[in-house]
């Protein structure tokens, strides 16, 4: 074979990897703008590739959306009033018959820790030649007892709550102390599919579809609050950390 002949080669093979990869990323796209999460939020597919929040909220909701059909609905970033005009901010909800599952994401990487009765968690980051990066921050399971706290007043019904934090597979929990009879399980990404599943067999059906079409009603518009709003609560948190 020719030097020519291999450079058409090399030359075919690498056009063929550049539209190979701009078809995939379409499909993905299109696939992606089909969804809930994409109809709810407008969260552009680039910004869901880059942007870890939005991302882990997303990969939730991609884990358990096939519930969809069986007439679950999901909620996203829903700006909750809590009191003096500030709001608490919840990433995922899931209405299902056997009540409200509110999910906070948390897309960390290294090890974890913390204890249950802490304000503030650890996260620890190996950055070579021995040396760790530890980054503060606040406690996810008092961050979700919380969300639902302010969630209840607005839904006003007697109905059950299960509370979710779910860490990224890539990371490790580390001295997690927990009190046996808390009301929030915690757990990686993986073991969502599995934990959800078990949570819906084991528990009583309260919901009917309208029940659930018309919880879904009252939280939409939580989910579609202005600009202002979103900037506001953004200030608040950063004032809270002063």
């Amino acid at each position: 074979m020719s030097d020519a002949e291999i450079i058409t080669l090399i030359i075919f093979g690498f056009l063929f990897f550049v539209v190979a990869s701009i078809c995939v990323h379409l499909y993905n796209k299109k696939k992606y703008e089909e969804t809930s999460y994409f109809d709810i939020t407008k969260i552009p597919y680039s910004q869901i590739k880059h942007d870890s929040g939005h991302r882990g909220e997303y990969l939730i909701y991609k884990e358990l959306k096939y519930l969809e059909l069986e007439g679950v609905k999901f909620l996203f970033n829903l700006y909750i009033p809590t009191y003096n005009n500030k709001t608490t901010e919840i990433d995922v909800i899931m209405i299902a018959p056997q009540g409200i599952f509110v999910f906070e994401s948390k897309y960390y990487s290294g090890w974890i820790f913390g204890t249950e009765s802490q304000k503030k968690w650890t996260q620890s980051l190996h950055i070579g030649y021995g040396d760790t990066q530890k980054e503060h921050f606040y406690n996810p399971i008092m961050q979700n007892e919380y969300h639902i706290k302010y969630l209840n007043n607005i839904v006003n019904k007697n109905l059950k709550y299960y509370s979710l934090v779910v860490f990224s597979n890539d990371c490790e929990f580390k001295s997690i102390k927990r009190n046996k009879n808390s009301g929030t399980i915690l757990i990686h990404r993986y073991e969502l599919n599995k934990v959800i599943n078990h949570l819906l067999t084991n528990n009583n059906q309260a919901l009917s579809q309208s029940d659930i079409d018309e919880i879904y009603n009252i939280l939409y518009p939580y989910s579609q609050v202005s600009e202002e709003t979103k900037i506001q609560h953004i200030a608040n948190l950063k004032f809270n950390k002063l």
